[in-house]
């Protein structure tokens, strides 16, 4: 038995975890068990667990007794099994601050194994209880190599013994952002990797970025005395050589400048290079000029994926400056044109554009990426979003585009269409979702007359795969949406520029006789049957 296919059946005893005829010793997988050597089962065991803490774990959030050790179910399944987790101690490495007694338990079946630390505060009430467990975790600083450690409560922070951590490679500390915490000098260690600090002041943050690290993500959480300046950043990034990602959630302060102006980069001599860097994400609520001051201080490498989303900011006058900032420091001149673009809106009046760009071929070999993203997001009044769609297209390279998805609550006339994405020339595959799809039709072949004779221009001219998801055909009378759409279909193909290829995904009020409908002026339509 593979490897993949035992860990395939401890998820389904998980799945099964009820049934006690599963979970008692009395029944035994011998078929099973006879093709097991014990290291190979230790392994999978391992695989396991460290796979279920991976989805079961997100920050801040507050594990609970049942949910954190539920996957222990999969050692009851027999006795072999049991005997084996039992004398493997890497199984029992993550431990949590839960109840004293199983945490008792945890670190002595886990020896010297390396350890993976959840220390979240739950109830004040139980401060001195936890304080407890705290200091039994810290008697074993020496082999802890991941923590996730609640501070926000300043008792907390004189439990703190200045032992050493060599260990140590991703630490999460929540902090309060009222005061400065003592953070103890064990996170200091010089093979430090991840960081992730949350409502933690630049006093706290500095002395804690080690020259190892891979990953930073710094947070506020809304607490002005966390946010960093673009000064305390750079000297930040300066301490950082080898940083790869780096997540900024509201955590620098807003700076002020005149609306809808950008001056440019900063001279090259005063900019700071990150050209190790692969992943930049800076989300806020705030004005989002901090993020041209803090682009313009950085050159940035060509197969970065960039994402910026502000939700405060409404007018097109205040993205504008900064859509010209990326264009300049992200895009222009470095950047391969992008293949794909994703145009999405939601409730709320949230609208987001993603697109995709490959990579060099010599980026591909070095790691599992394929491409560079770049993604922007603002919040926007609904009859600016067109405009800021146009504006997007004209300052981004979008003429080597082969895929666009346009969805959820987008409905662009035929006319924003052919202004924002004409110049997609090369597209290929066109996925519409929802309300979007109201004005396809037109878009696909306008039958307005040509009062100049000129010839009609065709957009998107390459196409050859339309796909529709969750469209509502029921928008009007099916059939008068219909038959738009096979009118367009056909005067495409009569000037000669045929669809091979039409999907229709989880569309309402389509059946057989509309597909068979749809077959006469498409070459291939596949439905996916779903009526709803």
């Amino acid at each position: 038995m593979s490897l993949a296919a035992l860990t395939s059946t401890m998820n389904n005893v998980q799945l099964q975890e009820t049934r006690s005829s599963v979970l008692s010793p009395s029944v035994a997988p011998s078929a099973i068990n006879s093709l097991l050597l014990p290291e190979l089962l230790a392994l999978a065991i391992e695989i396991y667990v460290s796979d279920f803490h991976e989805s079961f774990h997100s920050p801040l959030r507050r594990p609970c007794m049942v949910p954190f050790y539920a996957w222990i179910r999969v050692t009851h399944v027999c006795h072999y099994w049991r005997e084996v987790a039992l004398a493997t101690p890497r199984i029992w490495r993550h431990v949590a601050l839960l109840r004293e007694p199983c945490l008792r338990e945890m670190l002595a079946r886990s020896k010297q194994a390396s350890l993976t630390v959840y220390a979240m505060f739950i109830y004040k009430d139980e401060l001195w209880q936890f304080t407890k467990m705290l200091n039994s975790v810290l008697a074993e600083t020496h082999r802890i190599k991941q923590i996730e450690i609640d501070m926000r409560e300043l008792e907390l922070a004189s439990t703190f013994a200045d032992t050493p951590a060599p260990q140590l490679r991703s630490a999460t500390v929540y902090g309060r952002g009222s005061y400065s915490l003592p953070l103890p000098a064990w996170f200091q260690v010089p093979a430090l990797e991840t960081l992730s600090l949350s409502t933690l002041t630049a006093k706290d943050v500095l002395p804690l970025l080690r020259p190892s690290l891979k990953s930073l993500a710094l947070t506020s959480v809304g607490s002005m005395n966390c946010m960093m300046t673009i000064s305390d950043l750079r000297d930040a990034l300066q301490r950082t050589p080898l940083l790869r990602r780096l997540r900024l959630t509201d955590a620098v302060k807003g700076v002020a400048m005149p609306t809808g102006i950008y001056n440019g980069c900063l001279p090259s001599s005063m900019r700071i290079s990150l050209h190790q860097l692969e992943d930049i994400s800076i989300i806020g609520h705030s004005n989002g000029f901090s993020a041209i001051s803090l682009l313009s201080s950085f050159i940035l490498p060509s197969h970065i994926d960039f994402c910026l989303i502000f939700y405060d900011l409404y007018y097109l006058d205040t993205a504008g400056p900064i859509l010209d900032c990326i264009n300049q420091n992200v895009v222009e001149g470095v950047r391969n044109p992008f293949h794909s673009i994703h145009v999405s809106a939601y409730r709320g009046g949230r609208f987001q554009f993603t697109a995709e760009s490959p990579l060099p071929t010599e980026r591909k070999l070095l790691g599992d990426r394929v491409s560079a993203k770049l993604t922007v997001g603002f919040s926007m009044y609904a009859n600016d979003a067109e405009e800021w769609l146009q504006y997007l297209f004209r300052t981004l390279p979008c003429s080597d585009v082969l895929k666009i998805t346009v969805g959820d609550f987008i409905t662009f006339s035929a006319d924003i269409w052919r202004t924002s994405f004409g110049s997609a020339t090369r597209l290929e595959t066109l996925q519409v979702i929802e309300q979007a799809s109201v004005t396809v039709p037109e878009v696909l072949f306008s039958d307005e007359s040509n009062e100049s004779n000129e010839p009609i221009t065709i957009i998107f001219p390459s196409l050859r795969h339309l796909i529709l998801w969750r469209c509502r055909f029921n928008v009007e009378e099916p059939t008068i949406y219909l038959d738009r759409l096979i009118a367009a279909l056909q005067r495409r193909r009569e000037s000669g520029f045929k669809l091979e290829e039409l999907t229709l995904r989880q569309c309402s009020c389509v059946n057989e006789e509309l597909v068979e409908r749809l077959s006469g002026v498409v070459e291939s339509v596949h439905w996916d049957a779903v009526k709803l």
